[in-house]
């Protein structure tokens, strides 16, 4: 019997083997052939072939393999899904815990709030909202009245009262900072610059962008002639409203009244160039000029303040007093000249005893014109005779 031979097992032809042979590099070995395994009959190529034994053995081999590699398979996911069952038994048991929460769980001392209770004291709780909304704007709106009684007081001479009136709507109204305001400006007429400050700064306190009420505290310090506080407050509204032409004329007057002629020059030009009909920041402008020494200038803007409005008597004096400090004689009685034309002898006398106006007292001009209305004065104060009664 012919030996065992694998018929698919493919084979190499001798002449093939002789070529691989000849290209191997003489310095690789060959390695050595593995042991014949159990069940392994060499051909007479030199070739190994294996029996049916071995084919059979390896077969079982492969199935014992692949039975344990199933079995492994099968107890990971045993064991997945024990422990996703174990998860979902968690969610399922947090979410039926918090849903079945007992309503008794409030804090001791607190009010129950049971369902039942709900429908009773919803409604009573939005009647008791809208009473009380109604009375609100019932006390708002009679915020304007009180407002224009107690202006209406004020007006006739009654300021006591008027203060009161304002004192009950307060009483009503605690924060009515319009209420608050008018009182402030209440006092601020009655000459009670502190007790208007106060009323202010709780109305600032409130709202500190009310522009109304930041210039009457700064009304309320120039009445306390506190200057350098009037100057903070007429600073913070510049900073928010460069253009106010009140700020710019509360901060001129304290620079004013602090001699910074200088500093109240500038806000000054911006009031004058802001409104050009304001005669009197126009002669502050002009008198701030002239005690600077700057004359010229003083004496320009006065007589352009007397091209528009040829009546103002301020405008008059200023002028002459500016001419009468450089020494010009003729053109101060000139201009003094001129206001009596206009507003008489007996006005005019007052000016000239001035100290503005020592240093030409000496002119003839000045002089003659000094005589003339000292005489006028005396003819005013002489009794005339006696009127004659006919029967």
């Amino acid at each position: 019997m012919e030996p065992f031979h694998d018929i698919y097992r493919k084979e190499e032809p001798p002449f093939l083997l002789r070529r691989r042979k000849k290209a191997r590099p003489p310095s690789v070995e060959v390695p050595s052939a593995p042991k014949a395994e159990a069940g392994a009959t060499e051909t007479a190529h030199g070739h190994r072939t294996n029996s049916p034994d071995f084919y059979r053995s390896r077969h079982r081999r492969s199935r014992r393999s692949t039975g344990d590699e199933n079995r492994n398979s099968r107890r990971l996911w045993i064991l997945l899904s024990v422990v996703f069952a174990i998860y979902a038994a968690f969610l399922a048991g947090t979410f039926l815990k918090g849903f079945r929460k007992p309503a008794a769980a409030a804090p001791a001392g607190a009010p129950s709030e049971t369902p039942t209770a709900a429908p009773d004291t919803a409604p009573e709780a939005a009647v008791e909202a809208a009473r009380l909304i109604k009375e609100r704007i019932a006390a708002w709106s009679r915020i304007p009245d009180a407002i224009l009684e107690a202006q209406t007081l004020f007006e006739r001479g009654h300021p006591e009262q008027a203060e009161e009136r304002l004192i009950r709507a307060l009483e009503s109204c605690p924060d009515a900072l319009r209420l608050r305001m008018r009182l402030a400006q209440l006092h601020i007429d009655r000459k009670d610059a502190t007790r208007a400050a106060e009323l202010l700064m709780e109305v600032l306190e409130a709202n500190p962008d009310d522009y109304s009420a930041r210039l009457l505290l700064g009304a309320a310090y120039e009445s306390q002639t506190n200057h350098a506080a009037a100057l903070a407050v007429a600073n913070w509204i510049l900073e928010t409203d460069p253009g106010s032409s009140s700020a710019h004329q509360m901060a001129a007057n304290a620079y004013l009244n602090t001699d910074r002629k200088a500093l109240a020059i500038q806000h000054l030009r911006r009031v004058t160039q802001m409104d050009r009909d304001n005669i009197i920041a126009q002669n502050k402008l002009g008198v701030a000029y002239a005690d600077l020494g700057e004359y010229v200038k003083a004496i320009q803007i006065f007589n352009e303040v007397l091209a528009r409005n040829s009546t103002d008597s301020i405008t008059y004096y200023n002028l002459a007093a500016c001419y009468a400090r450089q020494g010009m004689a003729d053109q101060s009685a000139e201009v003094l000249s001129r206001a009596i034309a206009l507003f008489g002898d007996k006005f005019v006398a007052s000016w000239i005893k001035q100290p503005e106006f020592d240093s030409i007292r000496s002119n003839r001009i000045f002089a003659a014109l000094t005589e003339n209305l000292e005489k006028s004065a005396r003819e005013m104060a002489t009794p005339g005779p006696a009127p004659v009664i006919k029967p």
